[in-house]
């Protein structure tokens, strides 16, 4: 058998209407707008979806919105991180009952717990569930990090597929990773930071889950082709592009980066608002005039 999926996952982010209620409709085009152009699977909901600062029914709303969308085309993956195990099984009973094929989790976002009882949360949670189960290593967010060797033995259990990597500037992290798993030919491991897309894929990774691929799929589907086709100069030329998108919607300075990718799709007319839900704030006016600045030029290069 190979790899369990490999290619290119979209966290996707959630649309907001004026009042701040979700624009299911909007929310729906988006997907449609993302199967177009070819990615490998769907995110809902997400880190870069809001995924902490929606309410159980908000999860629920998009999961089963996304299903009813999706029909199956891709996998539809739900995120389903809480800090408490008992919170967790909820959320991955409701996303199983509402269409997911998988799910994400991360270790819990609150307590400080050592490898142990990393091993046990994810084991226990492996064990209930009924679809595949992602672990997602972030710890900028949640200030836990599981050792190699933990994933590793987790690796082990027969329902869980893969982790996602998203460790901001800590490159070696996922190098290393790739070097350990390299010995099984079912574990994908799939980069979460869109500044080493191209990187991540030559040392031996299997896939991106890009945020950036909210507004620019077909770059993110282009640039994992290209890889896999050994055409080396059309990557570098997409990396090279996706890092310039990085510049004005990752790397915001004046609100959270899911806003400045909502003032992009907006000037896409993908979305109609560029509103977040709190604590989140929306990135200021001058910063939204450059967004949309360059949204124009880039989209003319």
């Amino acid at each position: 058998m190979g790899k369990h999926f490999q290619g290119i996952m979209v966290p996707v982010l959630t649309p907001f209407d004026i009042n701040g209620e979700i624009a299911i409709n909007e929310f729906k085009e988006h997907l449609l707008f993302l199967l177009e152009h070819q990615v490998d699977s769907l995110l809902i909901p997400s880190g870069t979806g809001e995924f902490a600062n929606l309410t159980f029914e908000q999860k629920r709303q998009l999961i089963k919105a996304a299903a009813d969308t999706i029909k199956k085309r891709v996998p539809l993956v739900a995120l389903i991180s809480d800090c408490s195990t008992a919170n967790v099984l909820e959320l991955l009973k409701m996303a199983q009952e509402e269409g997911a094929d998988e799910v994400m989790l991360t270790p819990p976002y609150y307590s400080r717990i050592d490898q142990r009882a990393i091993l046990t949360f994810y084991q226990t949670i492996a064990d209930k569930a009924k679809v595949p189960l992602w672990i997602y290593q972030q710890p900028g967010e949640t200030k836990l990090s599981l050792d190699p060797e933990t994933v590793m033995a987790l690796s082990k259990h027969p329902n869980i597929c893969g982790i996602k990597v998203a460790c901001g500037d800590d490159f070696f992290y996922f190098t290393n990773l790739v070097h350990t798993m390299k010995g099984d030919p079912e574990f994908s491991v799939l980069n979460g930071e869109d500044y080493c897309t191209l990187p991540s894929y030559c040392v031996g990774g299997d896939g991106s889950v890009s945020s950036i691929a909210n507004v620019i799929p077909g770059e993110l589907a282009g640039i994992w082709s290209a890889h896999n086709q050994k055409d080396y100069e059309k990557a570098m030329a997409l990396q090279d592009r996706i890092m310039e998108y990085c510049t004005f919607l990752e790397m915001v300075d004046t609100g959270a980066y899911q806003s400045a990718c909502k003032t992009a799709l907006r000037e896409m007319g993908l979305y109609s608002t560029n509103k977040v839900s709190r604590p989140f704030v929306e990135v200021l006016p001058q910063e939204e005039m450059n967004i949309i600045k360059r949204i124009k030029e880039m989209n003319q290069s």
